[in-house]
């Protein structure tokens, strides 16, 4: 999953810049966007990793907690991250993005952090 989610970080770049808040400049927003796609790569090689596999489960989660404002910022402005517009789904797009969030920390935290 973060692999998949990191190459849409390189191909979708401008659609995930519109899920950003607006304050933020357009530079510091495609790097945020390129750079969080890098560390979903060496998170998911970390996870792999016995030695720090626990550790970076944590961190996943706290990623995947901090990238929960982004998603809703998204579904506010309507974002289509692959047609790179405001033509997308809406509020009702958290209706299976948030249930898939916390599925994916909880499933995170089980093997990763508990096991």
């Amino acid at each position: 999953m973060l692999i998949f989610t990191a190459i849409i970080h390189y191909v979708h770049t401008d659609g995930l810049e519109l899920t950003m808040p607006d304050n933020f400049s357009d530079k510091y927003k495609r790097i945020i966007v390129l750079a969080s796609g890098d560390l979903e790569i060496a998170f998911a090689a970390g996870l792999l990793i016995d030695e720090i596999s626990k550790n970076v489960s944590i961190i996943v989660m706290l990623y995947l907690l901090a990238i929960i404002p982004s998603n809703i910022i998204g579904a506010i402005k309507k974002v289509s991250v692959e047609r790179e517009n405001f033509t997308g789904r809406g509020l009702s797009y958290l209706w299976i993005r948030m249930p898939l969030q916390v599925f994916l920390m909880a499933w995170i935290y089980y093997f990763g952090a508990f096991l």
